[in-house]
């Protein structure tokens, strides 16, 4: 439907100057008399037509029928680039800048002006030009005709070699901008850094020079774009002179009345609109596909960790995790894990102790499958979990990680993160498990607190306590602690890292509690080997 608005509107764009010549020859041949017959039908039929052009009811329409098309156009796009992240694996995100994907993310609305300016200005840019050439040469021969080819084929070179030079420009804009936001956003996740090493000045200093380096290429961007349009602009001037000098020398001589002069000076002002914005059209493709660059190069990252056709579901049964002669590195060069084999059956338990960077987090790891192991196997329940999908296989194990991240939401919207449409009775009962329920009960919104982010407002064993409440809401077959170590106590199941904020007595009763929860699952840790 907007299409055929376009193609309608392309079609009555040439008569507007055509009827408004036969007003002005209505009129001069009906001097002295108003109320002719033949003046009233050329004035109507105008501003019929120029109200249907101009006066914004096709417009209006079109771009109220365009709202679902472009909202349509940015939800997949944006959604397409978020699925991509969360699929690819953990050492893009180890490396990847959050305020560079953050921008990444914003520019799928690039898609959406790239369309609409192929729709609603290439092809309409292109039919005008083509339109009213021909009508030009229709009514005024061959030398008007020649004025404008001139003029547009120099206006189009100028136009596009400019364009083309400031694209550089564009580009560089866009990626010291992107680093000036990177930086703001370094800060703000890191603001207790900054004040831990007094390092303020250093950030504003770095932040102040990312802002100057930005506003010194703006300001070329900017200039380059303002000595384009003088350079148009003069062009379109000079060859409506030139064209307007050889219609009036024809109406002095009598071969053209002056509606024809009118007609004219209308058409060639409304050939300078699709010149224009073929000029901006150029620039609009340039700048769009400068601003998408960067998204591009984002859904090009590869998705190392793929489930493979045909995968199946985990089936759980006893929990018996066996490491096969497994080699992984991070990077292709240096070896994280070289041929380690291990079992781990039912009921039993194994502690990973060694020096820091020895590869303990890396076997966690490898083991939810957040990379793809170089060589040998990892079984659970004889099944290997690259023949498995990612799904179940992480549904399937719980994971008490060494960082205690949480979302800035609600402490009760924290715990129930562990379990999707998990009840208030759930909540409260794994709240209780992690010995956190009456230390929620003292805050003033209780439940409804919010933890600020990352969770800020709560202190280390807090958070530590909300990670183990969202184990206990899990309830998984498989728990894993994420510690640089792990200590085993005569039959007594200990995560180390997991509870080394709490006090002494808080630990011992979430032990008890994750007793009672390993009862039910198989838990990875037995006898203490080195790594």
């Amino acid at each position: 439907m907007c299409v055929s608005i376009v193609l309608v509107t392309r079609f009555l764009n040439p008569l507007v100057p055509i009827s408004l010549g036969r007003v002005v020859r209505a009129l001069t041949k009906n001097q002295g008399n108003i109320f002719g017959p033949d003046v009233w039908p050329p004035f109507i039929t105008y501003f019929a037509i120029r109200s249907a052009v101009t006066g914004g009811i096709f417009d209006f329409t079109r771009q109220y029928l365009w709202v679902s098309v472009y909202q349509y156009t940015d939800r997949e796009m944006m959604m397409l680039c978020f699925t991509h992240l969360l699929n690819l694996s953990l050492a893009y995100h180890t490396k990847r800048n959050t305020g560079e994907v953050m921008r990444i993310i914003d520019r799928g609305s690039a898609i959406n002006n790239l369309f609409q300016t192929l729709i609603f200005t290439a092809i309409p840019t292109v039919i005008d030009i083509v339109v009213a050439f021909g009508v030009l040469f229709y009514l005024y021969g061959s030398s008007i005709a020649m004025v404008t080819l001139v003029t547009m084929v120099v206006y189009l070179t100028v136009s596009f070699t400019m364009t083309k030079s400031r694209v550089r420009f564009r580009r560089e804009l866009m990626e010291r901008d992107v680093k000036q936001r990177g930086i703001v956003n370094d800060v703000l996740t890191n603001w207790e850094s900054v004040k831990y090493f007094t390092a303020e000045h250093r950030e504003r200093d770095r932040f102040r020079e990312a802002v100057v380096l930005y506003q010194d290429t703006e300001a070329k961007w900017t200039i380059m774009y303002q000595l384009l349009n003088l350079v148009q602009t003069f062009l379109l001037t000079l060859g409506l002179m030139v064209g307007s000098l050889l219609i009036a020398l024809r109406v002095i001589h009598g071969q053209a009345d002056a509606a024809e002069f009118v007609v004219f000076l209308q058409y060639f002002q409304q050939l300078s609109r699709p010149l224009d914005n073929l000029g901006s059209l150029y620039r609009s493709l340039n700048t769009n596909t400068t601003d998408a660059e960067k998204m591009f190069n984002l859904l090009a990252q590869a998705t190392e960790v793929v489930d493979q056709p045909g995968a199946k579901e985990l089936v759980v049964t006893d929990g018996i995790i066996e490491f096969d002669n497994v080699y992984f590195s991070y990077d292709g060069k240096v070896e994280a894990l070289k041929g380690v084999s291990f079992k781990i059956g039912k009921g039993q338990s194994m502690a990973l102790v060694g020096e820091s960077g020895s590869g303990k987090s890396t076997i966690l790891r490898l083991l939810y499958r957040f990379y793809d192991i170089t060589s040998g196997t990892i079984y659970i329940d004889g099944q290997d979990i690259s023949k498995v999908t990612q799904l179940s296989l992480r549904r399937a194990i719980g994971i008490v990680p060494q960082d205690s991240v949480l979302w800035n939401d609600t402490i009760g919207a924290n715990v129930g993160y562990g379990k999707e449409d998990a009840t208030d009775e759930e909540i409260i009962a794994a709240a209780q498990a992690a010995k956190l329920h009456d230390r929620i009960l003292s805050f003033p919104e209780q439940y409804s607190t919010v933890v600020g982010e990352r969770g800020v407002r709560l202190s280390g064993g807090e958070k530590q306590r909300v990670s183990l409440a969202r184990m206990f809401l899990k309830s998984p077959a498989i728990l894993v602690s994420m510690s640089a170590s792990w200590v085993l106590q005569a039959d007594v199941q200990v995560l180390d890292e997991a509870t080394s904020a709490l006090d002494t007595e808080t630990e011992r009763e979430i032990q008890r509690a994750l007793a009672d929860l390993v009862s039910h699952s198989s838990h990875i840790t037995r006898r203490n080997t080195d790594i």
